[in-house]
């Protein structure tokens, strides 16, 4: 692994250095196995943020891959026809330029299989993508799409396993708010500190309820646009999803009230969620329309659309020096 030199032990915070086939910490007080170039940096005594529900819900469904490329995941989260989809990919890219600066290091935490096409610009002008991730099958498949432009850690958002100020940009997309309330803090915590001062990090939330979407809904009512049709289910039950423990998005007024020991910005990933769209996005002009003002919408007023909208972008500088 090149990037050992930015690796601590999860229990001990010591520093980690390779021996044999895993990594030892200062003084050999704990050791973690390598496999297959992916580092499990996960204590052996205490259960994880995530749910063990959830990663076997990754691991089990959501990160197969369907013969077109798309995993089982993104089927089920976003509307994936193609009106809607390109608006997504086109709110994936638009985040991008936050991380136009560059450097050594980019974390991507919660990374998945880093599901999107658009997704793999962020580490451009980076020379390593570091990918951690509960799912070691998720991370399995980011390395085979990064190869030696990644880094590849199991690890726990809550308890991040690299040193202090270590990655000159975060990126962290629908994590957070799938972490249970009382350790999301924690969470936004860990991301402050592994990131190096002038460094940016961007997380995008999800708000439980948004202002914004609700009254476009009764406009999409008005112009009479029609919901997608719901798949019939597979006499076979191929195309049964299985359940999960929710997510547990928090309001704004909750963030806000937080005493984070750093400055923010909104901006905003998205103003709808896949719902709305699969029940109030038609596959004709009106869709077209509709979906290309949101889009502008973001790009002219993105504080606006981030506070009120459903999925805020928070934007996080570390101040240099």
């Amino acid at each position: 692994m090149d990037a050992v030199g930015i690796l601590r032990c999860p229990v001990t915070h010591l520093p980690l250095q390779l021996r044999g086939d895993g990594l030892v910490s200062t003084g050999e007080s704990s050791e973690y196995p390598v496999v297959g170039g992916i580092a499990v940096l996960l204590p052996k005594s205490t259960s994880t943020s995530t749910s063990t529900n959830v990663t076997e819900y990754y691991d089990a469904f959501g990160w197969d891959a369907d013969a077109d490329g798309l995993s089982k995941e993104t089927k089920v989260a976003l509307d994936t026809r193609t009106l809607a989809y390109n608006y997504t990919k086109r709110c994936i890219s638009r985040l991008q330029k936050y991380f136009a600066q560059g450097g050594e290091y980019i974390l991507d935490v919660g990374s998945g299989a880093i599901p999107h096409n658009e997704l793999m610009t962020y580490h451009a002008r980076f020379r390593k993508r570091v990918c951690v991730d509960l799912s070691i099958k998720a991370l399995q498949q980011a390395k085979a799409k990064l190869g030696e432009r990644g880094e590849y850690v199991v690890g726990d958002a809550t308890n991040l396993p690299f040193r202090d100020a270590s990655f000159d940009a975060i990126t962290c997309n629908h994590v957070i708010y799938q972490i249970p309330a009382e350790l999301q803090t924690a969470a936004m915590l860990e991301l402050w500190r592994v990131l190096k001062p002038g460094g940016v990090a961007v997380v995008v939330y999800r708000w439980p309820w948004s202002g914004i979407a609700a009254r476009l809904e009764k406009v999409a009512e008005k112009l009479g646009m029609k919901a997608k049709e719901e798949e019939a289910a597979a006499p076979d039950g191929s195309n049964v999803v299985p359940e999960r423990d929710p997510d547990h998005p928090q309001r704004r007024s909750w963030f806000e009230a937080q005493n984070w020991p750093f400055r923010y910005t909104y901006d905003c990933f998205r103003v709808v969620d896949n719902e709305f769209m699969r029940r109030c996005v038609s596959d004709d002009w009106r869709g077209h329309l509709l979906l290309n003002g949101l889009y502008a919408a973001q790009v002219v007023l993105p504080e606006v659309c981030g506070k009120y909208g459903t999925f805020p972008a928070l934007v996080i500088r570390k101040p240099a020096g």
